[in-house]
């Protein structure tokens, strides 16, 4: 079986396997293969219709777009600060799955550090038509543990993004916290 590997900045040298799937069914998602140790697979189904019945009430009646627009300013309220709302919003209508995945990222960041300053940004390669979001954490101190956590994190959130066609890379820019 010829597995699909994708390399990500933030863990320079971490390879991420994923098997290549032949079907839909539980069976050929069995696990996720980071480096060379297997890690059970990450099941959001239920995960993903709770945090949908929170922020998209059934009986709420509103578009698609004023739905993204209620997320951006739950996700400010949250403390995360949202860079160019408009193009993270046009994003998220592409790939309004990726709602959920913020919302866990967010979640995973603070717990493993607290204190951060968090900014969701959209990252447009000048080079090729590639467009994903990236959650920034910001510090007053930039030392080694601070790396080692926020990779942790990192290597938590990937998880969520196997059956997503949308992408977040949670990393810093080491600016200073303003």
């Amino acid at each position: 079986m010829e597995n699909n590997v994708i390399r990500t900045p933030l863990l320079e040298n971490q390879l991420f396997n994923f098997p290549e799937e032949k079907s839909k069914t539980s069976e050929a998602r069995k696990g996720i293969k980071i480096a060379s140790r297997s890690l059970p697979f990450y099941d959001s189904s239920t995960y993903m219709q709770s945090f949908q019945r929170q922020i998209w009430p059934s009986s709420t009646k509103s578009t698609l777009t004023d739905k993204i627009y209620s997320f951006i300013s739950n996700v400010i309220q949250m403390g995360v600060h949202v860079e160019e709302d408009k193009k993270v919003s046009n994003y998220l209508l592409n790939f309004p799955d990726m709602q959920w995945v913020i919302n866990i990222a967010i979640e995973v960041v603070k717990r493993y550090l607290p204190g951060v300053k968090l900014f969701l940004d959209l990252y447009q390669d000048p080079e090729i038509e590639d467009k994903f979001l990236v959650l920034y954490v910001r510090t007053t101190n930039y030392n080694r543990d601070f790396i080692e956590k926020l990779r942790k994190a990192e290597e938590e959130v990937i998880k969520l993004l196997v059956d997503k066609q949308g992408w977040i890379q949670i990393t810093s820019d080491f600016r200073e916290v303003r």
